[in-house]
């Protein structure tokens, strides 16, 4: 059913929003200044369009007037002051995705639990006339996709991107603005990211705290990037990053200095460091296979502009690269 309201609840309903927004991401910032983790793991199982979110907030993406399929692993309610609910069965649920595009929330509640979808609603791709959108450079994605695989289509919209909602959190500990593009260009920005993505990284970043390196998340060097810019840095037609489906990451916590932290204890900041992180993602899909997103692994050294880094992706296939030699 349709969530009827006045027009004063409407803007009622939108000032609780944003404040919810606002105080998440202040909860967001004082974590990572503070190096706390806090565990994030739902009180029960949700599925939205086949991908299960383990975590008790998560960033979902959409097109205007799409619909979602969320199930649930208990009786439950969908909450929303947007869209349209249409409960299926107590444990199916579809939404229908306003065309208002941005942050719109979705919760489903269970046995006095609640796990927090904020469904960001995209511009679609046919917004970008001659790989411009808005003043903001795109490119061109590939005509065809790499091997014919599905995770290589071109995505179906993006993500704008304002200097308000850069702070929005996309995952317990991932803000939407640790993702764009390092391109140059004034705002609107727009973006790209996967679901799978926020997904593994939360999990990683569960394992590299439970491991002893404390740290509130990963600094991200590069996450989503343009064809466009993608081109000029001479990177190849199909990296994963112009999908929204890669990072390069590492741990800056003791000192914090834009580089990869000591990792080995050895006294250096070298690849080895890259190589911990690396093997302990190895030891984390070992254990978790079943549920675990397969993809892409590589473990990069220093150069002149930047310290060791691990990239990480969820490609939907296993590629590993960097081991060998130190």
């Amino acid at each position: 059913m349709f969530c009827h309201r006045d027009a004063p609840m409407h803007r009622f309903a939108g000032f609780l929003f944003f404040l919810t927004i606002l105080l998440s991401a202040v909860s967001i910032r004082l974590a990572i200044a503070a190096d706390v983790f806090t565990p994030a793991r739902a009180a029960f199982a949700v599925n939205v369009d086949g991908v299960e979110i383990p975590f008790h907030q998560m960033a979902i993406f959409a097109l205007p007037g799409g619909r979602l399929v969320i199930n649930t692993g208990l009786n439950a309610e969908l909450e929303a002051e947007t869209g349209k609910i249409i409960k299926v069965t107590p444990r199916r649920f579809g939404w229908v995705v306003p065309q208002q595009t941005g942050p719109h929330t979705v919760r489903v509640v269970a046995a006095g639990r609640s796990v927090d979808l904020t469904v960001i609603v995209m511009r679609p791709m046919s917004d970008v006339k001659n790989g411009v959108i808005d003043n903001y450079v795109v490119g061109s994605y590939p005509d065809k996709p790499y091997k014919g695989l599905s995770a290589y289509e071109r995505p179906p919209g993006l993500v704008e991107v304002t200097p308000e909602l850069a702070d929005l959190p996309v995952s317990p500990h991932f803000r939407l603005g640790q993702f764009l593009c390092k391109q140059p260009g004034g705002w609107p920005k727009f973006v790209v990211l996967r679901t799978e993505l926020l997904i593994k990284l939360e999990r990683v970043l569960e394992a590299v705290n439970e491991h002893g390196w404390k740290t509130g998340t990963f600094e991200i060097m590069s996450g989503y990037r343009t064809p466009h810019y993608n081109r000029s840095i001479g990177n190849g037609a199909n990296s994963r990053h112009i999908y929204g489906g890669a990072a390069d990451i590492f741990i800056d916590v003791r000192p914090q200095d834009d580089r990869m932290d000591d990792l080995d204890g050895d006294g250096k900041v070298t690849k080895k460091d890259a190589l911990a992180l690396y093997n302990l993602i190895e030891q984390l899909e070992g254990r978790e296979k079943r549920t675990w997103m397969p993809g892409g692994l590589g473990a990069y050294g220093s150069t002149a502009s930047h310290g060791p880094f691990i990239h990480i992706d969820a490609r939907g296939f296993i590629a590993r690269w960097g081991v060998a030699p130190l």
